[in-house]
């Protein structure tokens, strides 16, 4: 036997671990050290747990000094010998400002992914009736799928409501992925054309809720709470919410966004055991601010409120003309619901496209929205109100003023997604796009995203606190117009705290020539003072500075490939991993994204696989 000793060697497991240390995958292991495979050279370690010689994908491996290797494993480390080394890990992103545990994969979207069923419960045809799709969707079995043929359906002067757990609304698709079932309203009975909700459900405000107030447990981390008095009509599988009054500090949010227009700290979870006056749930409470001396409550509906398991997919949803209509779709009380490749053409005004409210674990998922009546502020394609766990990804939005207004939303992730062309009713105007709106939102992530600008407004109902960018480009203009006013790729009003941007490619070359302004409309950063000694920027390239700006170096900080995917996702096929370099910005360009492909070949990338670099990885002599 033979010693090896490695200095410093820090990698997080991405389990529950609270430390700042990045995650590094066997295969960025392989590339550095050449071993054939991490879990058989962990075997060859001694003084370690079975635990953590699991052939688990990563590994914590926590300053290990003199432990023993046998001699195969000697010569798979025989670069250390040549060259002493030292592998740094810290992450760019402060942990307190990640959800716990430091990761969003695994707690946004339809756990498990979007079922794929196969079981068909009924088929119709162009001609169908409104009534006969809706007794097709009352009626469906769990698990099972109605099914809609090729052509166009309508027009319909009603809604359809998805009220039933666990079913499908498929439409059909042409040879290249293409919605070619359409849905064709001419009115509306409720709040969605298509609306999954089992009765509607209204703000929190409007009744119907059940609250008790929590006597302890209520911290980050925290997957039980005590209430003061048996949660009747709670039990396991259930969705709830938690929040407590503002504090007038570091909680400002208040107005229609928030529950009695005071509470707008909130996080939703799933009841996993109810005992006693104890409730447990998932995921982990993600917030360390929340406050005990602020009347913190539970609050919940009763289980046949809430609808749970099914989606529609592939259909496009229109209107026959402009004013007609409400939301397109809308989500009300729901919990692990998706929209998957459903297009959006058209919607009135002061509405949306997808509106979320009270909602759990929605997925949105390659989907496109365009087109709007109104080209004012007060329409959007996507809405997510008093929801946490929301994935939007994959999807194309363009020709709308304002795409994704986040009132009281957290814990979610926006990631890969492909926005262009924003007409506004000031030609010249760069809208806010994607942004924070009224309530309290936290823990969001922004990744990967190829955007306009991102804008986070204040006013005595709007305020938010750790959210997070990585690794987007941001172009902070427009050739709609073209734009020359509002035209900065990050603004923060006052209150909008502990904001993170890392690894990001900003800015348009030519037109940028101020890194950070509040007064000029050509800087890359518009940040409020009261922002900004709370803002971390690290790694970002900007075209004023053609390059990362001094203030900005990561020293040994590294920024991960993604906060939201533990490795290249299938569905990117042969594109880059990750899409978005700040070390090569030239190359940031829209079809690195798969939405961004799709709009421009018409088609998703091709299956394949294209080798990336080692990722999270620093390396250094002593």
């Amino acid at each position: 036997m033979e010693s090896v000793r490695i200095a410093q060697a820090e990698v997080m497991a991405g389990t529950d671990s609270e430390s700042q240390q990045t995650s590094i995958d066997c295969d960025d292991l392989r590339a550095v050290f050449f071993a054939k495979s991490l879990p058989e050279t962990m075997q060859g370690i001694t003084g370690l747990s079975p635990a953590r010689k699991s052939t688990y994908s990563t590994y914590p491996l926590r300053y290990l000094h003199d432990w023993r290797f046998d001699m195969k494993r000697v010569i798979l480390f025989a670069l250390l010998w040549i060259v002493p080394l030292r592998i740094f890990a810290a992450d760019a992103i402060p942990d307190n400002r990640k959800p716990f545990g430091g990761t969003w994969a695994g707690k946004v979207g339809v756990p498990g992914g979007i079922p794929n069923r196969t079981i068909i419960f009924r088929t119709l045809s162009p001609g169908a009736t409104a009534a006969q799709i809706q007794d097709a969707l009352d009626n469906c079995p769990s698990g099972q799928v109605v099914k809609l043929a090729a052509g166009t359906f309508g027009p319909y002067t009603s809604s359809f409501r998805v009220g039933k757990n666990d079913i499908t609304l498929r439409g059909s698709t042409d040879s290249k992925g293409v919605p070619a079932t359409t849905l064709l309203f001419s009115g509306h009975t409720l709040d969605g054309q298509l609306f999954f909700s089992k009765s509607g459900i209204g703000l929190p405000d409007s009744g119907g809720l059940t609250t008790r107030s929590i006597s302890s447990g209520l911290a980050r981390g925290s997957t039980s709470v005590t209430v003061s008095s048996a949660p009747t009509g709670l039990s396991a599988d259930q969705m709830m919410c938690l929040d407590v009054v503002n504090d007038g500090n570091v909680i400002l949010g208040g107005g229609t966004w928030a529950r009695n227009g005071n509470r707008a700290l909130m996080q939703f979870v799933h009841v996993t055991n109810v005992s006693g006056n104890t409730i447990t749930f998932e995921p982990a409470l993600d917030a360390d601010y929340w406050n005990a001396g602020s009347s913190p409550e539970v609050w919940y509906r009763s289980k046949d409120q809430e609808v749970s398991g099914s989606g529609a997919e592939d259909i496009w949803m229109k209107r026959t003309s402009t004013g007609v209509g409400h939301h397109t779709t809308a989500f009300q009380g729901a919990r692990n619901c998706w929209l998957k490749n459903v297009y959006c053409t058209g919607v009135s005004d002061s509405s949306y496209h997808v509106w979320l409210l009270a909602t759990l674990n929605i997925e949105i998922r390659h989907c496109k929205f365009s087109e709007h009546d109104s080209l004012q502020s007060s329409t959007y394609d996507i809405f997510p109100s008093y929801s946490s766990g929301v994935l939007v990804e994959d999807n194309i939005f363009h020709k709308s003023p304002n795409y994704i207004a986040i009132p009281a939303c957290s814990g979610s992730a926006f990631a890969y997604n492909y926005f262009f062309d924003e007409p506004y009713a000031s030609p010249d105007w760069l809208s806010q796009i994607v942004f924070t709106h009224g309530g309290h939102s936290n823990y969001n992530l922004f990744e990967g995203n190829h955007v306009p600008a991102h804008y986070n407004d204040f006013q005595t109902d709007h305020h938010s606190r750790n959210n997070t960018y990585v690794r987007e480009r941001i172009l902070g203009w427009d050739a709609t117009g073209p734009k020359t006013q509002n035209t900065h790729c990050l603004s923060l009003e006052q209150h909008q705290d502990n904001w993170t941007m890392v690894g990001c490619v900003l800015g348009k070359l030519g037109y940028h020539t101020v890194y950070s302004s509040t007064s000029s409309n050509v800087s890359i950063f518009k940040i409020d003072p009261d922002s900004a000694p709370t803002l971390v920027r690290k790694g970002n390239y900007n075209t004023v500075d053609n390059g990362i700006p001094a203030s900005e170096a990561l020293g040994s900080d590294t920024v991960q490939a993604s906060y939201l995917h533990p490795s290249k996702p299938a569905w990117f096929g042969s594109l880059p991993w990750p899409p978005v370099d700040p070390a090569n910005p030239t190359a940031a360009v829209p079809t690195n994204i798969p939405s961004g492909y799709r709009w421009v070949n018409g088609a998703d990338p091709v299956a394949g696989t294209s080798l990336s670099p080692p990722q999270n990885l620093r390396v250094t002599s002593p």
